[in-house]
Protein backbone atom coordinates (compact mmCIF):
# COMPACT_ATOMS: atom_id res chain seq x y z
CA UNK A 1 0.00 0.00 0.00
CA UNK A 2 1.17 3.49 -1.07
CA UNK A 3 2.20 6.23 1.69
CA UNK A 4 -0.12 8.48 0.13
CA UNK A 5 -3.38 6.10 -1.42
CA UNK A 6 -6.01 6.63 -4.24
CA UNK A 7 -8.90 6.36 -2.67
CA UNK A 8 -12.18 5.69 -4.59
CA UNK A 9 -10.35 7.25 -7.61
CA UNK A 10 -9.53 10.47 -5.70
CA UNK A 11 -5.80 11.68 -5.98
CA UNK A 12 -2.71 10.98 -3.71
CA UNK A 13 -3.21 14.65 -2.34
CA UNK A 14 -6.82 15.21 -1.65
CA UNK A 15 -6.85 12.19 1.68
CA UNK A 16 -6.51 14.73 5.12
CA UNK A 17 -3.77 12.33 7.80
CA UNK A 18 -3.95 12.74 11.32
CA UNK A 19 -1.97 11.48 14.48
CA UNK A 20 -4.35 11.31 17.69
CA UNK A 21 -6.89 13.99 16.14
CA UNK A 22 -4.22 16.31 15.08
CA UNK A 23 -3.84 17.52 11.47
CA UNK A 24 -0.62 16.34 10.56
CA UNK A 25 -1.29 16.28 6.51
CA UNK A 26 2.02 18.22 4.45
CA UNK A 27 -0.19 22.15 3.96
CA UNK A 28 1.97 22.05 0.57
CA UNK A 29 1.10 18.95 -1.00
CA UNK A 30 -1.63 17.45 0.89
CA UNK A 31 -0.23 14.31 1.44
CA UNK A 32 1.63 12.47 4.61
CA UNK A 33 3.27 14.87 6.79
CA UNK A 34 5.24 12.58 9.09
CA UNK A 35 6.49 9.50 9.80
CA UNK A 36 6.03 7.13 13.12
CA UNK A 37 7.74 4.29 14.51
CA UNK A 38 5.63 1.19 13.61
CA UNK A 39 5.69 0.27 17.42
CA UNK A 40 4.24 3.22 18.65
CA UNK A 41 0.81 2.77 17.10
CA UNK A 42 -1.95 1.63 18.93
CA UNK A 43 -4.65 1.23 15.71
CA UNK A 44 -5.22 3.05 12.57
CA UNK A 45 -8.70 3.92 11.60
CA UNK A 46 -9.16 4.35 7.49
CA UNK A 47 -12.14 6.06 6.75
CA UNK A 48 -12.97 5.81 3.03
CA UNK A 49 -16.19 7.34 2.02
CA UNK A 50 -19.67 8.65 4.01
CA UNK A 51 -17.67 9.64 6.50
CA UNK A 52 -19.60 11.89 9.06
CA UNK A 53 -19.54 15.85 9.30
CA UNK A 54 -16.83 15.85 12.35
CA UNK A 55 -14.23 14.31 9.16
CA UNK A 56 -13.69 16.72 6.24
CA UNK A 57 -10.82 18.65 4.44
CA UNK A 58 -10.70 15.27 2.04
CA UNK A 59 -12.74 13.72 -1.04
CA UNK A 60 -10.67 10.40 -0.15
CA UNK A 61 -9.85 9.07 2.53
CA UNK A 62 -9.79 10.03 6.45
CA UNK A 63 -6.70 8.06 7.95
CA UNK A 64 -6.39 8.62 11.84
CA UNK A 65 -2.97 7.16 13.95
CA UNK A 66 -3.68 6.42 17.00
CA UNK A 67 -0.21 6.35 19.42
CA UNK A 68 -0.16 4.16 22.40
CA UNK A 69 0.07 5.28 25.97
CA UNK A 70 1.87 4.44 29.19
CA UNK A 71 -0.09 2.51 31.95
CA UNK A 72 0.48 1.32 35.43
CA UNK A 73 2.66 -1.56 34.62
CA UNK A 74 6.36 -0.78 33.02
CA UNK A 75 6.51 -2.03 29.22
CA UNK A 76 8.41 -2.09 26.17
CA UNK A 77 9.43 -3.86 22.91
CA UNK A 78 12.61 -4.03 20.86
CA UNK A 79 12.19 -4.96 17.29
CA UNK A 80 15.36 -5.64 14.95
CA UNK A 81 14.46 -5.53 11.08
CA UNK A 82 16.86 -6.01 8.52
CA UNK A 83 17.58 -6.98 4.92
CA UNK A 84 20.28 -6.88 2.06
CA UNK A 85 20.96 -7.87 -1.43
CA UNK A 86 22.18 -11.14 -0.17
CA UNK A 87 18.09 -11.94 0.85
CA UNK A 88 17.81 -12.32 -3.08
CA UNK A 89 17.94 -14.93 -5.80
CA UNK A 90 20.02 -14.60 -8.77
CA UNK A 91 17.28 -15.54 -11.55
CA UNK A 92 17.54 -16.26 -15.57
CA UNK A 93 16.67 -12.53 -15.92
CA UNK A 94 18.03 -10.81 -12.71
CA UNK A 95 21.51 -10.48 -11.45
CA UNK A 96 20.93 -8.98 -7.53
CA UNK A 97 24.48 -8.09 -7.63
CA UNK A 98 23.18 -4.81 -10.25
CA UNK A 99 21.07 -3.91 -7.82
CA UNK A 100 22.47 -3.54 -4.48
CA UNK A 101 20.72 -2.41 -1.32
CA UNK A 102 20.94 -2.91 2.75
CA UNK A 103 18.21 -2.22 5.02
CA UNK A 104 18.25 -2.08 8.99
CA UNK A 105 16.18 -0.85 11.85
CA UNK A 106 15.99 -1.40 15.34
CA UNK A 107 13.07 0.33 16.79
CA UNK A 108 12.25 0.25 20.69
CA UNK A 109 9.41 1.54 23.35
CA UNK A 110 8.95 2.02 26.68
CA UNK A 111 6.13 2.81 28.83
CA UNK A 112 4.25 3.16 32.63
CA UNK A 113 3.55 5.14 35.61
CA UNK A 114 5.36 8.21 36.35
CA UNK A 115 3.19 7.92 39.37
CA UNK A 116 0.45 5.21 39.90
CA UNK A 117 -3.14 6.23 38.22
CA UNK A 118 -2.31 9.64 37.72
CA UNK A 119 0.75 10.11 35.34
CA UNK A 120 2.37 7.74 32.87
CA UNK A 121 4.53 8.18 30.05
CA UNK A 122 5.33 6.49 26.82
CA UNK A 123 8.28 7.00 24.71
CA UNK A 124 9.45 5.25 20.91
CA UNK A 125 12.48 5.58 18.81
CA UNK A 126 13.15 3.90 15.52
CA UNK A 127 16.50 4.02 13.34
CA UNK A 128 16.33 3.58 9.90
CA UNK A 129 19.55 3.04 7.45
CA UNK A 130 18.55 2.41 3.86
CA UNK A 131 21.03 2.34 1.38
CA UNK A 132 20.59 1.37 -2.75
CA UNK A 133 23.20 1.62 -5.15
CA UNK A 134 21.27 1.89 -8.31
CA UNK A 135 22.15 -0.27 -11.35
CA UNK A 136 25.74 1.16 -12.95
CA UNK A 137 25.75 4.14 -10.60
CA UNK A 138 28.58 5.35 -9.00
CA UNK A 139 27.19 6.38 -5.60
CA UNK A 140 24.81 4.90 -3.49
CA UNK A 141 21.55 6.36 -2.22
CA UNK A 142 21.57 6.50 1.85
CA UNK A 143 18.70 7.30 4.01
CA UNK A 144 18.73 7.45 7.18
CA UNK A 145 16.01 8.43 9.51
CA UNK A 146 14.98 8.99 13.22
CA UNK A 147 11.39 8.57 14.17
CA UNK A 148 10.69 9.61 17.73
CA UNK A 149 7.17 9.91 20.22
CA UNK A 150 6.82 11.08 23.03
CA UNK A 151 3.78 10.98 25.30
CA UNK A 152 2.50 12.20 29.06
CA UNK A 153 -0.94 11.42 30.15
CA UNK A 154 -2.43 12.56 33.31
CA UNK A 155 -5.26 11.80 34.49
CA UNK A 156 -6.29 14.65 37.09
CA UNK A 157 -9.64 13.19 38.57
CA UNK A 158 -12.47 10.90 37.27
CA UNK A 159 -13.49 13.50 35.07
CA UNK A 160 -10.66 15.33 33.12
CA UNK A 161 -7.16 13.66 31.31
CA UNK A 162 -4.68 16.04 29.95
CA UNK A 163 -2.37 14.60 27.32
CA UNK A 164 0.81 16.00 25.80
CA UNK A 165 2.86 14.73 22.72
CA UNK A 166 5.74 15.18 20.46
CA UNK A 167 6.67 13.85 17.54
CA UNK A 168 9.78 13.89 15.25
CA UNK A 169 10.99 12.71 11.97
CA UNK A 170 14.23 13.80 10.49
CA UNK A 171 15.29 12.10 7.44
CA UNK A 172 18.40 12.71 5.85
CA UNK A 173 19.33 11.52 2.29
CA UNK A 174 22.83 11.19 1.23
CA UNK A 175 23.25 11.07 -2.79
CA UNK A 176 19.52 11.02 -3.27
CA UNK A 177 20.18 11.71 -6.85
CA UNK A 178 22.04 8.79 -7.30
CA UNK A 179 22.03 6.87 -11.31
CA UNK A 180 24.09 5.54 -13.32
CA UNK A 181 23.82 9.11 -15.33
CA UNK A 182 24.99 11.12 -12.36
CA UNK A 183 28.69 11.26 -11.59
CA UNK A 184 29.83 11.07 -7.74
CA UNK A 185 30.75 15.13 -8.06
CA UNK A 186 27.37 16.23 -9.33
CA UNK A 187 25.14 14.27 -6.24
CA UNK A 188 22.94 15.94 -3.60
CA UNK A 189 21.88 15.68 0.01
CA UNK A 190 18.06 16.47 1.32
CA UNK A 191 18.18 17.39 5.05
CA UNK A 192 14.68 17.43 6.61
CA UNK A 193 13.03 17.62 9.86
CA UNK A 194 9.31 17.78 11.05
CA UNK A 195 8.51 18.41 14.95
CA UNK A 196 4.63 18.09 16.27
CA UNK A 197 4.17 19.63 19.55
CA UNK A 198 0.56 18.83 20.81
CA UNK A 199 -1.71 18.95 23.94
CA UNK A 200 -5.19 17.27 24.24
CA UNK A 201 -8.01 17.84 27.35
CA UNK A 202 -10.37 15.90 27.29
CA UNK A 203 -13.67 16.55 30.02
CA UNK A 204 -16.72 14.71 31.16
CA UNK A 205 -18.52 18.06 33.16
CA UNK A 206 -21.50 15.94 33.73
CA UNK A 207 -22.54 12.19 33.33
CA UNK A 208 -23.92 13.80 29.65
CA UNK A 209 -21.18 15.75 28.45
CA UNK A 210 -17.87 15.21 27.31
CA UNK A 211 -15.21 17.81 26.21
CA UNK A 212 -12.16 18.47 24.22
CA UNK A 213 -9.56 20.78 23.24
CA UNK A 214 -6.73 20.55 21.19
CA UNK A 215 -3.35 22.65 20.11
CA UNK A 216 -1.08 21.73 18.00
CA UNK A 217 2.46 23.37 16.62
CA UNK A 218 4.18 21.57 13.75
CA UNK A 219 7.11 22.92 11.85
CA UNK A 220 8.77 21.05 8.99
CA UNK A 221 12.23 22.08 7.09
CA UNK A 222 13.83 20.15 3.86
CA UNK A 223 16.90 21.69 2.35
CA UNK A 224 18.41 20.00 -0.86
CA UNK A 225 22.28 20.59 -1.24
CA UNK A 226 24.91 19.49 -3.33
CA UNK A 227 26.31 17.00 -1.42
CA UNK A 228 29.74 18.92 -2.20
CA UNK A 229 28.75 21.40 -0.27
CA UNK A 230 30.33 23.36 -2.96
CA UNK A 231 27.20 26.39 -3.74
CA UNK A 232 29.62 28.66 -6.37
CA UNK A 233 30.51 25.73 -8.69
CA UNK A 234 27.50 25.48 -11.27
CA UNK A 235 26.64 22.07 -12.52
CA UNK A 236 26.49 20.74 -15.61
CA UNK A 237 23.94 18.50 -17.76
CA UNK A 238 25.26 16.75 -20.71
CA UNK A 239 22.05 16.34 -23.38
CA UNK A 240 24.16 14.18 -25.87
CA UNK A 241 24.81 11.87 -23.00
CA UNK A 242 21.63 11.09 -21.78
CA UNK A 243 21.27 14.08 -19.33
CA UNK A 244 24.24 13.28 -17.50
CA UNK A 245 25.38 15.42 -14.54
CA UNK A 246 28.81 16.54 -14.00
CA UNK A 247 31.38 18.97 -11.70
CA UNK A 248 28.00 19.58 -9.14
CA UNK A 249 24.67 19.30 -8.07
CA UNK A 250 22.89 21.94 -9.85
CA UNK A 251 20.06 22.88 -7.36
CA UNK A 252 19.46 24.40 -3.94
CA UNK A 253 15.96 24.01 -2.64
CA UNK A 254 14.86 25.19 0.61
CA UNK A 255 11.47 24.98 2.15
CA UNK A 256 9.89 25.72 5.55
CA UNK A 257 6.38 24.49 6.29
CA UNK A 258 4.36 25.59 9.12
CA UNK A 259 0.88 24.06 10.57
CA UNK A 260 -0.94 25.70 13.86
CA UNK A 261 -4.43 24.06 14.72
CA UNK A 262 -6.57 24.76 17.91
CA UNK A 263 -9.86 22.91 18.01
CA UNK A 264 -12.85 22.40 20.43
CA UNK A 265 -15.76 19.89 20.51
CA UNK A 266 -18.67 19.47 22.51
CA UNK A 267 -20.54 15.61 22.65
CA UNK A 268 -23.87 15.47 24.30
CA UNK A 269 -25.08 11.96 25.26
CA UNK A 270 -28.81 11.77 25.75
CA UNK A 271 -31.07 7.88 25.97
CA UNK A 272 -34.91 7.83 26.25
CA UNK A 273 -37.53 5.32 25.18
CA UNK A 274 -36.99 7.36 21.29
CA UNK A 275 -33.21 5.44 21.46
CA UNK A 276 -29.98 6.89 21.74
CA UNK A 277 -28.67 10.19 20.87
CA UNK A 278 -25.46 11.54 20.48
CA UNK A 279 -24.72 14.93 19.50
CA UNK A 280 -21.85 16.47 18.73
CA UNK A 281 -20.23 20.19 17.86
CA UNK A 282 -16.92 21.63 16.87
CA UNK A 283 -15.06 24.44 15.44
CA UNK A 284 -11.25 24.14 14.05
CA UNK A 285 -8.94 26.76 13.19
CA UNK A 286 -5.70 26.60 11.64
CA UNK A 287 -2.88 28.96 10.37
CA UNK A 288 -0.92 27.24 7.60
CA UNK A 289 2.83 28.36 6.41
CA UNK A 290 4.99 27.81 3.39
CA UNK A 291 8.47 29.31 2.34
CA UNK A 292 10.42 28.36 -0.57
CA UNK A 293 13.36 28.92 -1.83
CA UNK A 294 14.92 27.98 -5.26
CA UNK A 295 18.13 28.45 -6.63
CA UNK A 296 20.82 27.18 -8.91
CA UNK A 297 24.39 26.87 -7.59
CA UNK A 298 26.67 29.50 -8.90
CA UNK A 299 23.89 31.13 -10.20
CA UNK A 300 23.55 29.23 -13.35
CA UNK A 301 23.44 25.86 -15.27
CA UNK A 302 25.58 24.22 -18.30
CA UNK A 303 24.24 22.09 -20.36
CA UNK A 304 26.68 20.31 -22.91
CA UNK A 305 26.49 18.45 -26.19
CA UNK A 306 29.09 15.37 -25.76
CA UNK A 307 31.40 17.53 -23.91
CA UNK A 308 31.37 20.82 -25.98
CA UNK A 309 29.50 23.71 -24.74
CA UNK A 310 26.12 24.18 -25.75
CA UNK A 311 23.90 26.47 -23.29
CA UNK A 312 24.04 28.54 -19.96
CA UNK A 313 20.90 28.68 -17.72
CA UNK A 314 21.61 32.26 -15.82
CA UNK A 315 19.23 32.70 -12.11
CA UNK A 316 20.23 34.65 -9.82
CA UNK A 317 20.41 34.00 -6.41
CA UNK A 318 16.89 35.55 -4.60
CA UNK A 319 15.33 35.57 -1.74
CA UNK A 320 12.61 33.03 -0.26
CA UNK A 321 9.32 33.48 -1.18
CA UNK A 322 6.33 32.84 1.40
CA UNK A 323 2.51 32.19 0.88
CA UNK A 324 0.00 31.21 3.87
CA UNK A 325 -3.35 30.41 4.58
CA UNK A 326 -6.34 29.80 7.21
CA UNK A 327 -8.58 27.22 7.92
CA UNK A 328 -12.08 27.66 9.62
CA UNK A 329 -14.06 24.73 10.15
CA UNK A 330 -17.72 24.27 12.09
CA UNK A 331 -19.53 21.18 12.09
CA UNK A 332 -22.73 19.71 13.83
CA UNK A 333 -24.03 15.90 13.54
CA UNK A 334 -26.43 13.78 15.15
CA UNK A 335 -26.49 10.05 15.69
CA UNK A 336 -29.39 8.33 16.72
CA UNK A 337 -30.07 4.84 17.61
CA UNK A 338 -33.47 4.45 17.67
CA UNK A 339 -32.92 0.52 18.40
CA UNK A 340 -29.86 -2.33 18.64
CA UNK A 341 -29.73 -2.68 15.25
CA UNK A 342 -30.69 0.40 13.66
CA UNK A 343 -28.51 3.91 13.38
CA UNK A 344 -28.97 6.87 11.81
CA UNK A 345 -26.69 10.10 10.76
CA UNK A 346 -27.15 13.59 10.09
CA UNK A 347 -24.46 16.13 9.77
CA UNK A 348 -23.84 19.48 8.82
CA UNK A 349 -20.34 20.92 8.35
CA UNK A 350 -18.65 24.05 7.10
CA UNK A 351 -15.31 24.76 5.59
CA UNK A 352 -13.74 27.85 4.86
CA UNK A 353 -10.46 28.15 3.53
CA UNK A 354 -8.02 31.47 2.04
CA UNK A 355 -5.14 31.48 0.60
CA UNK A 356 -2.55 34.31 0.26
CA UNK A 357 0.70 34.65 -1.78
CA UNK A 358 4.29 35.99 -1.42
CA UNK A 359 2.57 39.54 -1.48
CA UNK A 360 0.10 39.04 0.51
CA UNK A 361 -2.93 39.01 -1.94
CA UNK A 362 -5.23 36.75 -1.48
CA UNK A 363 -5.39 34.43 -3.71
CA UNK A 364 -8.15 31.83 -3.60
CA UNK A 365 -11.14 32.21 -0.80
CA UNK A 366 -13.23 28.74 -1.15
CA UNK A 367 -16.24 27.58 1.50
CA UNK A 368 -18.78 24.95 0.80
CA UNK A 369 -21.22 23.77 3.64
CA UNK A 370 -21.93 20.04 3.32
CA UNK A 371 -24.70 17.86 4.40
CA UNK A 372 -24.11 14.47 5.70
CA UNK A 373 -26.72 11.79 6.14
CA UNK A 374 -25.64 8.26 6.73
CA UNK A 375 -27.78 4.67 7.97
CA UNK A 376 -26.29 1.36 9.01
CA UNK A 377 -28.84 -1.90 10.14
CA UNK A 378 -27.80 -4.69 11.19
CA UNK A 379 -30.46 -7.21 9.25
CA UNK A 380 -30.05 -10.06 11.52
CA UNK A 381 -28.81 -7.98 14.84
CA UNK A 382 -25.71 -10.40 15.17
CA UNK A 383 -23.11 -8.24 13.81
CA UNK A 384 -22.66 -10.51 10.34
CA UNK A 385 -25.09 -9.03 7.87
CA UNK A 386 -25.11 -5.36 7.68
CA UNK A 387 -26.41 -2.55 4.97
CA UNK A 388 -25.12 1.00 5.03
CA UNK A 389 -26.09 4.01 2.82
CA UNK A 390 -24.46 7.67 2.91
CA UNK A 391 -25.12 10.97 0.98
CA UNK A 392 -23.22 13.68 0.99
CA UNK A 393 -21.23 16.83 -0.17
CA UNK A 394 -17.62 16.70 0.89
CA UNK A 395 -14.87 19.46 -0.18
CA UNK A 396 -11.08 19.62 -0.01
CA UNK A 397 -9.42 22.65 0.86
CA UNK A 398 -6.87 22.25 -1.82
CA UNK A 399 -2.96 23.35 -0.06
CA UNK A 400 -0.21 25.56 -0.51
CA UNK A 401 1.08 24.57 -3.26
CA UNK A 402 -1.74 26.67 -5.19
CA UNK A 403 -0.60 29.85 -3.08
CA UNK A 404 2.96 29.06 -3.88
CA UNK A 405 1.73 28.66 -7.63
CA UNK A 406 0.07 31.87 -8.13
CA UNK A 407 2.96 34.03 -6.51
CA UNK A 408 3.81 37.32 -8.17
CA UNK A 409 7.71 37.62 -7.69
CA UNK A 410 8.99 34.88 -9.76
CA UNK A 411 13.03 34.52 -10.42
CA UNK A 412 13.68 35.85 -13.68
CA UNK A 413 16.04 33.07 -16.01
CA UNK A 414 18.08 34.10 -18.82
CA UNK A 415 19.02 31.73 -21.53
CA UNK A 416 22.67 31.98 -23.28
CA UNK A 417 23.84 29.76 -26.43
CA UNK A 418 28.24 29.34 -26.41
CA UNK A 419 29.64 31.27 -28.75
CA UNK A 420 32.08 28.67 -29.50
CA UNK A 421 29.13 25.84 -30.65
CA UNK A 422 26.41 28.86 -32.15
CA UNK A 423 29.07 31.16 -34.19
CA UNK A 424 26.47 32.93 -35.89
CA UNK A 425 27.78 32.12 -39.34
CA UNK A 426 24.11 33.30 -40.64
CA UNK A 427 25.33 36.99 -39.36
CA UNK A 428 28.92 36.39 -40.89
CA UNK A 429 30.42 36.18 -37.24
CA UNK A 430 32.74 33.90 -36.21
CA UNK A 431 32.89 32.80 -32.26
CA UNK A 432 35.87 35.18 -31.41
CA UNK A 433 33.87 38.18 -32.30
CA UNK A 434 30.45 36.70 -30.72
CA UNK A 435 31.36 39.90 -27.78
CA UNK A 436 31.37 42.56 -30.53
CA UNK A 437 28.45 41.47 -32.45
CA UNK A 438 26.17 40.88 -29.21
CA UNK A 439 27.12 43.95 -27.91
CA UNK A 440 25.22 46.14 -25.67
CA UNK A 441 22.14 45.24 -23.29
CA UNK A 442 18.61 43.76 -23.18
CA UNK A 443 15.65 44.76 -21.03
CA UNK A 444 13.52 42.16 -19.21
CA UNK A 445 11.02 42.72 -16.62
CA UNK A 446 7.91 40.84 -14.62
CA UNK A 447 10.14 39.27 -12.51
CA UNK A 448 8.29 40.99 -9.26
CA UNK A 449 12.01 40.99 -8.07
CA UNK A 450 13.04 43.97 -9.67
CA UNK A 451 13.07 45.17 -13.82
CA UNK A 452 16.03 46.10 -15.42
CA UNK A 453 18.91 44.87 -17.74
CA UNK A 454 20.81 41.68 -18.84
CA UNK A 455 23.93 41.85 -21.02
CA UNK A 456 23.67 40.23 -24.47
CA UNK A 457 26.77 38.86 -24.37
CA UNK A 458 28.37 37.21 -21.30
CA UNK A 459 32.30 36.29 -19.83
CA UNK A 460 31.93 32.60 -19.04
CA UNK A 461 32.24 32.92 -15.35
CA UNK A 462 33.62 29.39 -15.04
CA UNK A 463 35.33 29.44 -18.40
CA UNK A 464 34.02 27.10 -19.92
CA UNK A 465 33.34 28.76 -22.95
CA UNK A 466 36.60 30.99 -23.55
CA UNK A 467 34.38 32.46 -26.31
CA UNK A 468 31.23 33.66 -23.90
CA UNK A 469 28.21 33.32 -24.46
CA UNK A 470 25.73 35.07 -26.40
CA UNK A 471 21.68 35.79 -24.97
CA UNK A 472 18.60 33.82 -26.60
CA UNK A 473 15.72 34.45 -24.20
CA UNK A 474 15.08 36.24 -21.19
Amino acid sequence: MSANPRVFGSTQGENVYYVDNIDSTDPVRATVGVHLNFDTIQEINFETGGFEARYGRATGGVVNVVTKSGGNDVSGTFDMRYRDTNFNTNGEHFDRDEDIFEYSEPSFTLGGPVRQDRLWFFTGLSLIDSKNTPTASPTTRDLERENTLGKLTWQANERWQLMGRYVGDRPTLLNANASPFTGAEATSRVDGETEILSADLLGLTASRFEWRLTASRSRSVSNTLPMSGDLDTSGHIDIGLGYAATVNASRVFLTERDRDEASASMAWFSGHDAGDHELRFGVDYGDVGYVRQINLTGGGLYYDLGGAPHSFVVRPVYPPTPSSGELLTIYLQDTWRPNHDLTLKVGLRRDDVSFSNDVGAEIASLAKLQPRVGVAWDVRGDGRLAVRGSWGHFMHPSALGLASFARVRTTPTNYYRSCSSYSLSRLGVTADRCMEAAAGDRQIGGSGFGDGTVPFWRLDPQGHDPFGWFLTWA
